[in-house]
Formats: C-alpha cells, structure tokens, sequence
C-alpha cells in the first residue's frame, strides 16, 4: 500500500508559482505522489513562469470541454479531487460525478465577511457544495468559520493551502544577513498587482508627503503588474520595476530593507510570509 501510486487532480483557476512551490515539496517528499493539475490561462498581471518538478503535470483548462474533462478524469483513475473554488461550473460537474467516489475537495481563500450574499451561500450549501464536496481545503481560521457555515464538520476542514516557499526565501535570508547587519539598505519594497485594494495610491502618496515634510534618503521600489500600472505615480525616489519572477527575485531583496503592502484587504497575502521568511521587517 506504501508504494501505490496516489494520483490527484487539482482543477485549478488562476495558478500561481507559491502555489506550484508547494506541490513541488509534496511530490519530492512523497515519490508516490503523481500531480495534475487543470488550470486557466495565465493571468496578464501576474504572468508566472511556471516550473514544476517529476511527477507534475500541467494541463489548459481551454483544451477541456466537460466530456473531455470527465473522460481525462476517468481514465488518469485518480485518488483524490481538489477544487479550486466554485466558479468555473465544469470544475463543478467533476466534482459532483467523483462525489462519494473517492474524497473531493473544494479549496477558498473567502474570509468570513457576514454579509447577505454569504448568508444566501450558506443556506443553499447543502443543495450545492454539500452534493459534491466531501471535505475543504481553506486558508486559514477567517476562511475556516466561512467553511463551517457552509456546513462542513471541523473533522472535514483543512487549513493552510497556501504557503510561502520558506526554503527558498529563507536561503535569501542567511546569504544577505551579514551584509544587510553592516549596511542597511534604506528602500522600502512593494511587491504585488496595481490595483485599487493593495492601497498603492495610498503608498505613493503617503510616501512623497513623508520626503517633503521629513527629507531623507529612503527610496521606494515597487514590483508588479495591474490595470493601474500605466497610471504610476513617477517620482525621482519611486521606482517601478513591473512584474518580476521568482527566480529573478533575489536582485531586490539584496538591495532593499524594510517591505511595506498598504492593501486595504487581503484574502491572505502570501507576499506576507514570504518576507517573512527572507527576514525582512515590515509595515
């Protein structure tokens, strides 16, 4: 039983590289694990390059119709189904054919809000999300009272699938402590889309009024992608360096000290733990 191969199916949304991180841990810790994973296109703002390890493998969502997705499904024989929330419909019917099957989970980053779109959600659960979702996978403890109101038992909850790569962030850290304790560089780090909710409006502005009112020599840089990318602030001390991957990282943490993210709401903010792990303080 110990060397069965388990398959699992992720039919995911928008896929994120933190995200593949974590799956790429799971198939290297347990060799008998083999991965696919469905998923949209990539998004413009947040345009990964996905790298995955042995025993991934990715498929388009767009080369899927809900015939083909079953029969895929079918034939791979998988073990366990996870869904990345309820949007996508086809997702929905997978999900709903392997119910009682085998375990199908519903994955959400929803905090719990309170409001009537979530009270109407939690009733008509058990028609909807009950029928096809034997367990889910969420966030944290906000996400995890959300889960429970849309009925699912404590012993059918899961917390924390999302996650920084530590490792990876880490290593960063140790390698730039030293220099970092000798001279420490004087830039804020931004990273994250330009949109309205990560408050980066907020940011530029709180951030040149601090400049005139106490001259320093602080620097602001900013890493991302968004629909108000092209309606950037410019300043002298602000600096944009549009979306930048992972692997390219490392050029910014080296040369920046304290990172700053002013959202004004955040589902989670793996961006959070991230720094976190590459030792940075922040604001």
């Amino acid at each position: 039983m110990k060397n069965k191969k388990i398959k699992i199916l992720f039919l995911y949304t928008e896929l994120a590289q933190y995200f593949l991180s974590c799956v790429n841990h799971l198939t290297n810790e347990h060799k008998n694990i083999e991965v696919h994973i469905i998923r949209w296109k990539i998004n413009s703002e947040a345009p990964f390059n996905l790298k995955t390890g042995k025993n991934i493998f990715l498929h388009k969502r767009e080369n899927f119709d809900e015939k083909k997705m079953l029969a895929f499904s079918k034939n791979l024989g998988i073990s366990i189904l996870i869904c990345s929330g309820w949007i996508d419909k086809t997702y929905l019917k997978i999900a709903k054919y392997f119910f009682k099957k085998i375990p199908t989970v519903l994955m959400f980053d929803n905090k719990w809000k309170g409001n009537l779109k979530q009270y109407l959600a939690s009733f008509l659960s058990r028609f909807f999300l009950l029928k096809r979702f034997s367990n889910v996978w969420v966030v944290g403890e906000s996400q995890k009272i959300y889960a429970k109101k849309l009925g699912f038992s404590d012993e059918n909850i899961g917390i924390g699938f999302y996650s920084a790569d530590v490792d990876f962030f880490y290593k960063m850290f140790k390698k730039n402590e030293l220099s970092k304790k000798k001279k420490f560089p004087k830039r804020f780090i931004f990273v994250g889309r330009y949109i309205e909710n990560k408050g980066i409006f907020d940011l530029w502005k709180a951030f040149i009024e601090l400049q005139k009112e106490y001259p320093n020599d602080w620097e602001l840089w900013c890493l991302g992608e968004g629909e108000f990318f092209d309606k950037k602030i410019e300043n002298k001390k602000i600096k944009h360096f549009g979306f930048v991957q992972k692997k390219d990282i490392h050029k910014f943490i080296e040369k920046t000290g304290v990172f700053i993210l002013p959202s004004h709401f955040e589902p989670w903010g793996v961006v959070v733990h991230e720094f976190v792990s590459a030792g940075f303080p922040l604001l």
